[in-house]
């Protein structure tokens, strides 16, 4: 069995996942063969983070064994709790922001001084650009809403911690306020929103500072 994340509710599991008593909370787990793939994983646990209260899960690139995962969850119940309490009745979303074209740079940054000279340029400018993401997006929420930024390949993507309850109506909001708009002093487009999403970019967000 493949550990898809932990629960404290055993009920309403969608197939084919099932529960593991694991003390104070439950494991939840697929047959090898359907959790086989790191996309198959996330394809349950985006349906676990649908359908169960509070949902707290692997990482989907790792494919952990059941037997691992019981002996972990044992040394670490009391975070595990807090990390549950804290995810109760909420799920992720997750705003994709495209990324501006670079620059250009000269001809003489191709190497030595003038690439190491680009190439610092160019991290201070995506700093720059999930600094002035994250503020755009601040303002259109409620600001009790926890939020992450973090930087992909080719978009600047802004993780939410919602309400299940107030789901809808947040995302409508965004969309309404983000989807038409540009992002940003740089213009840019807002990509996609993805929701609900499993909480991948919280699972620490019971644990002790």
């Amino acid at each position: 069995m493949i550990t898809l994340g932990w629960s404290r509710c055993s009920t309403a599991l969608p197939m084919p996942c099932h529960c593991l008593d694991a003390g104070a909370v439950s494991l939840v787990v697929a047959a090898d063969d359907k959790a086989a793939r790191a996309r198959d994983r996330m394809a349950l646990q985006c349906a676990c983070a649908a359908a169960l209260p509070e949902f707290l899960p692997v990482a989907p690139g790792r494919a952990v064994t059941a037997g691992d995962a019981l002996d972990w969850t044992a040394e670490n119940a009391s975070d595990l709790l807090r990390c549950l309490a804290a995810l109760a009745g909420r799920v992720q979303a997750t705003l994709f922001v495209e990324k501006p074209e670079p620059i250009p740079g000269p001809r003489d940054a191709i190497d030595g001084a003038g690439w190491l000279r680009s190439r610092a340029e160019r991290a201070q400018s995506h700093a720059a650009d999930a600094s002035d993401v994250t503020t755009t997006v601040r303002a259109a929420l409620d600001p009790d809403i926890p939020l992450r930024t973090r930087t992909g390949p080719r978009a600047i993507l802004v993780d939410l911690l919602i309400e299940r309850a107030a789901a809808p109506s947040i995302l409508e909001r965004l969309s309404l306020e983000l989807s038409h708009a540009s992002v940003g002093r740089r213009k840019r487009r807002v990509a996609m929103l993805a929701a609900p999403l499993p909480a991948y970019g919280f699972a620490d967000i019971g644990m002790p500072a």
